[in-house]
């Protein structure tokens, strides 16, 4: 994993998950969107774009907490015994 500078802390699942909710939000709120003949093609490419992103947010939530579950599962199963104990005092027991 990549090493934070010590005044930077990733965000948490839970923050994750709200951001994204947030921004599939605002962007569903604005969909459908009409495009007219004469409107610049940017406009429907942009929109296009947002959309996809927003689809994409909510598939990376997912992903990120899969990714996380497995690395703390591969942690404690490298040497379960002690590790055990340390997830279950130090980093909250949830795999």
């Amino acid at each position: 994993m990549d090493e934070y500078p010590s005044d930077l802390v990733p965000p948490t699942n839970v923050q994750t998950a709200k951001a994204a909710a947030e921004l599939i939000a605002l962007v569903e709120s604005h969909l459908p969107q009409r495009f007219y003949r004469g409107e610049a093609f940017a406009r429907m490419l942009c929109a296009a774009a947002i959309a996809r992103m927003a689809d994409t947010v909510d598939g990376l939530v997912l992903l990120r907490a899969l990714y996380e579950s497995v690395v703390r599962f591969m942690w404690v199963s490298i040497d379960p015994e002690p590790h055990v104990i340390r997830w279950g005092t130090t980093l909250g027991g949830s795999l």
